[in-house]
């Protein structure tokens, strides 16, 4: 059920973001607005665990708090397409983790290079355990700029 409600909730939070065309604030006139630009395919969620000295391994999907994800990390993967019309030079995809009450804790930051028009690219971030929000982490949002 948490699950269930985190994901509804952070699919009605990207919607708005993408569907209200709001874009970080800069100084550089080439970030144009994320969503002419690029759209976010899909995007997976999962939690990985160790014990110390051996290989983490998934031990399963959204954001796991307890002791199995000690010495581990939460690893976001997914795509994007670029429907710029051109080739985008450098496209940053951040990820902004929120709490249960939606308290900004951290941002983390992969970056595709170089992608053709109607193209799709991967994205990869990881937030390690030893950050110390990790254990508060309940909600994500994106944030894809593009030059």
């Amino acid at each position: 059920m948490k699950k269930t409600i985190l994901l509804l909730t952070t699919i009605i939070v990207i919607s708005v973001g993408f569907l209200s065309g709001c874009n970080e604030s800069t100084n550089n006139d080439d970030i144009n607005e994320n969503s002419n630009l690029v759209e976010l395919v899909n995007y997976n969620i999962e939690t990985f665990g160790a014990e110390l000295g051996n290989k983490p391994e998934k031990i399963g999907d959204g954001f796991i708090h307890d002791e199995r994800a000690n010495n581990g990390y939460y690893k976001i993967t997914g795509t994007i397409k670029n429907i710029a019309g051109r080739t985008l030079d450098n496209i940053t995809v951040k990820v902004d983790f929120y709490d249960i009450n939606h308290t900004y804790l951290t941002s983390e930051s992969d970056y595709v290079i170089d992608l053709a028009n109607a193209s799709i690219g991967d994205f990869k971030i990881i937030l390690l355990c030893y950050s110390s929000c990790f254990e508060e982490v309940e909600q994500i949002e994106f944030d894809i700029s593009a030059i």
